[in-house]
């Protein structure tokens, strides 16, 4: 990566460190000039799945999932030859597999609806969870100058407790809604959210799902879905 005035390459851009919760003993556990982004630690805790991107002299975000353990040893997690790329969010599911949302299948360009992969926990095997799905775009936002703008970049994927499915969120036009999408089986992407307003999913805990919903003239406010129940947390930007 380079400066614009040209003044040469910026060099270790982004980098993984950790540091104990008392602040001591920071290690750095990654050093290269590529840009490392979205880390999520591995389920037993000896290391982070990390994406890999922006190589030197290129301007191509598409990376390679790659894993460090707390010892600084890497490897390769997850080839962007033989499943997705252009990553946006993953998690791990209760049972050890690995969750993916990408946003640039292989072969096309950027303005495509996004893609659902589940892997094995060792990152082989993977299995694309929505290849059938056009009507929408997967951890898709509405445009950033209006109040709901800017939550779908940051929305995590959350897996249910089963590791049967995942809940993410899918934008149609103005509208964001909060979608089961199944991880065995048939393919399934059922909406669990509706009406003229944008659903972000925060956290879920059995039955229960905690998301924020807004609309274009009201910010989000919390709101609970408990089983088929929604309730309204708080009214914080009522008038």
């Amino acid at each position: 990566i380079y400066r614009v005035e040209g003044l040469g390459r910026v060099e270790n851009l982004l980098d993984l460190y950790v540091v104990d919760v008392d602040g001591t003993s920071v290690a750095r556990l990654t050093d290269d000039p590529w840009m490392v982004t979205k880390p999520v630690w591995l389920p037993d805790g000896s290391g982070l799945v990390y994406v890999s991107a922006l190589e030197p002299d290129s301007i191509d975000p598409v990376g390679t999932t790659r894993v460090v353990g707390i010892d600084g040893t890497q490897r390769e997690f997850l080839s962007t030859r033989d499943g997705p790329r252009g990553l946006l969010t993953m998690a791990f599911a209760p049972d050890g597999r690995a969750v993916f949302v990408e946003k640039v299948p292989k072969g096309s360009n950027y303005a495509t609806p996004g893609t659902v992969w589940v892997v094995d926990g060792d990152g082989r095997n993977p299995v694309h969870r929505t290849p059938s799905f056009e009507d929408g775009h997967i951890l898709g936002d509405v445009q950033g100058d209006v109040p709901v703008g800017g939550w779908a970049s940051t929305s995590p994927v959350l897996v249910a407790d089963d590791s049967s499915a995942v809940y993410a969120p899918i934008q149609r036009g103005g509208e964001v809604h909060i979608h089961r999408i199944a991880l065995d089986g048939a393919e399934d992407l059922t909406p669990v959210t509706s009406g003229p307003r944008c659903c972000i999913p925060l956290a879920r805990r059995g039955e229960r799902l905690l998301f924020l919903s807004g609309t274009m003239d009201r910010p989000p406010d919390l709101h609970l879905l408990d089983g088929a129940t929604e309730r309204r947390l708080t009214d914080l930007n009522d008038t």
